[in-house]
Parts: C-alpha cells; sequence; structure tokens
C-alpha cells in the first residue's frame, strides 16, 4: 500500500491540503469567505481565489467523494503521466473551473465536473 501512496506525491499533497482545509473551515467559520469564490466581478485583486476555492468543500459527504475520487484518479493518471504533467492539468482544471464558476456563479456543480472529467481526458490521452 505504502508503495501505491509514494507514486502518487501529488495526489495524496491535496487529499492532505484538502483536509487540513477542512479542518480549518469546520474549526473557524470565517475561514471560508475568505477562501471561497465570490463572483468576478466582486474578486478584485484577489487572485489567490482561483486557487484556493478548489479547496474549499460544501460539506464532509463532498470531501469524502473528492478524496476517493482523487486517490483513484492520482493512482491511474498520476503514475501514468507523471507527477509535473499531473499537477499542471489539475491546475489548469482547477483554475478554467473557478473562472467558470466566478463568471456564471449559476452554472451547478455537475456542470463542472463534467468539464473537469473532460479536460482530464483530453489532456492526459
Amino acid at each position: 500500500m505504502l508503495g501505491k501512496l509514494a507514486k502518487m506525491p501529488i495526489s495524496m499533497t491535496i487529499i492532505i491540503v484538502w483536509i487540513i482545509v477542512w479542518l480549518l473551515v469546520i474549526s473557524n467559520k470565517n475561514i471560508l469567505p475568505v477562501l471561497g469564490g465570490k463572483g468576478i466581478a466582486q474578486i478584485g485583486n484577489q487572485y489567490y481565489r482561483f486557487f484556493s476555492a478548489g479547496l474549499t468543500h460544501k460539506n464532509i459527504v463532498h470531501l469524502i467523494v473528492n478524496v476517493c475520487a482523487m486517490f483513484w484518479i492520482g493512482y491511474l493518471y498520476e503514475n501514468r503521466v507523471g507527477s509535473v504533467k499531473f499537477l499542471f492539468v489539475g491546475l489548469v482544471c482547477a483554475v478554467i473551473c473557478q473562472v467558470i464558476f466566478l463568471r456564471y456563479i449559476a452554472i451547478r456543480q455537475k456542470v463542472l465536473a463534467v468539464l473537469l472529467i473532460i479536460l482530464h481526458y483530453v489532456a492526459l490521452d
């Protein structure tokens, strides 16, 4: 098992960061408004939100599902394409999703998830 984890350092780092951010958010509700997206018209110079909003989760079920998905995606793809390319594709997908979300707040999470899956298949195949 440890051999599998060692082959996916980026995936495991992302999972650990998600869990740390989740623990911070549930221990201090004032953190979520600082990290989350709030609409492109209101973002001002807070460009870090393009990255930080992707680290937040709505509830524990959302976190658990994402952790499981990241574990298997990381195991399958990070191993195959390498950690650097996996990180690059992940960052690009995260920023694209946040731009879409911030520009069109009304788009549901399902549409963003489909976009992420499509980008993964296009970029990794």
